[in-house]
């Protein structure tokens, strides 16, 4: 329903009043409310069609009409007459009221005295001597009261005196120690705003473990890097969501970074195609050849590259733990299941000590197939998302030369899932 303020602003309107302050108000209603839209569409209407009416002339004789039937109107002239001005009665005084009053003050006070004499009267009727009554100055001054005399007490004949000469004197029993009777406790009564104590409250500490979150800009300080390299650490895998303004661009200074840092950086051609064109919202950047240290100094080579460009491309770095889900979207990516949930034996995550009684001759070309398979440090970009703009593994190029300059999975090092996706 539309209040009184909005129907003035509509009609104001319809009638072409409407003040330059009130015109945003009124597009505003007519925006916001279908019922006000249709009531001055409405009213628009009655008014156009009220301006298209014909004049019509007035007859010739109308002025005549009207005057004639003016004319005929009898006209009653009464005199004016002013009312008469009441008698004054000369003042009187009456005491009748002060007479009243003052009656009824005595009453009461009269009343009042009465009262409280009977009652003070009854109170002094128990114990109080009658000379209480007679006033206590002038001559007759209060005579205080004779003390009551003690009764006479009968002297009882003394047992130990014989009464005749001849007569034994029987043995007299001492009194009874006299025994202190203590007074009844008086009646304690409970403070019900009170409550017994409490026992001791104890508190638990527990490690509540808080997702990391920076931004790509304070990478270039030692602590931000340091914390970065512990969250790698705690789990099998992790994936870090890395927000940019421009994806297409994040990849160019992520693969001038990734050379700095002595990473091969492989981009898929086809998802690079498809970024260029908008038909991607985001890639993801594999590598599982760096440890915890190694992808801590990447980030912050890649907060150096990005401190060259203004404004900056990329705002905040997010970490959390790989999930099932995410290690099945990267089988399908990779071609192969990666194992991102799992820990490798050996290293520095366990890695077992050599058997003395191993030959020295079969531990050394181990160690050699070994050094040859770790391969380099690389990495390979592909298409997150959209899932249906995904490049097959068999199809891409850039995968195989991943793969095959990949090597092993070095014992030490931690799959990463770098995320680059556009922000909110």
């Amino acid at each position: 329903m539309l209040t009184d303020d909005q129907l003035r602003l509509i009609t104001a309107a319809v009638d072409g009043e409407l003040a330059p302050a009130d015109r945003e108000a009124f597009r505003a209603l007519l925006a916001a409310s279908h019922q006000a839209r249709e009531l001055h569409a409405r009213l628009a209407d009655d008014s156009r069609r009220l301006r298209a009416l014909p004049v019509v002339p007035p007859p010739a004789d109308l002025k005549a009409r009207v005057m004639a039937r003016v004319a005929a109107v009898p006209v009653v002239r009464r005199p004016l007459t002013r009312p008469a001005a009441p008698a004054r009665r000369p003042e009187r005084r009456s005491w009748a009221p002060a007479a009243v009053a003052a009656s009824l003050l005595f009453a009461a006070g009269a009343g009042s005295f009465l009262f409280f004499r009977l009652q003070d009267g009854g109170k002094e009727s128990a114990g109080r001597s009658p000379n209480r009554d007679l006033p206590t100055t002038g001559p007759w001054e209060r005579i205080p009261p004779d003390p009551p005399r003690p009764a006479p007490r009968a002297v009882a004949a003394d047992p130990r005196t014989p009464r005749d000469p001849g007569e034994v004197a029987p043995p007299v029993r001492p009194d009874p120690p006299a025994v202190a009777v203590a007074p009844d406790p008086r009646p304690v009564r409970p403070d019900i705003l009170t409550a017994p104590p409490l026992p001791p409250v104890r508190f638990d500490l527990a490690d509540v473990r808080v997702p990391f979150l920076r931004l790509l800009g304070d990478f270039t300080a030692e602590e931000a890097r340091q914390q970065f390299a512990e969250e790698l650490g705690r789990d099998p895998a992790v994936r870090v969501d890395l927000f940019t303004r421009d994806p297409s661009r994040a990849v160019g200074v992520v693969r001038d970074a990734a050379k700095s840092a002595g990473v091969a950086l492989y981009v898929d051609a086809t998802s690079r195609d498809r970024l260029a064109k908008g038909q991607a919202n985001a890639v993801v950047v594999y590598t599982d050849s760096l440890t915890p240290a190694e992808a801590a100094a990447l980030f912050g080579r890649l907060a150096a590259e990005d401190a060259k460009i203004s404004p900056r491309v990329f705002g905040a770095a997010h970490a959390t733990p790989v999930t099932a889900a995410e290690n099945g979207a990267m089988k399908d990516l990779l071609g192969y299941d990666p194992g991102l949930l799992k820990r490798p034996a050996g290293g520095e995550r366990g890695e077992k000590p050599n058997d003395p009684t191993r030959p020295l001759a079969a531990g050394t070309v181990d160690q050699v197939v070994k050094a040859v398979n770790k391969g380099e440090k690389a990495a390979v970009v592909l298409t997150w998302t959209p899932t249906t703009a995904r490049t097959a593994p068999a199809a891409s190029a850039e995968l195989k030369q991943f793969l095959a300059r990949r090597g092993e999975r070095k014992p030490a090092a931690v799959p990463l899932l770098i995320v680059i996706r556009p922000s909110n």
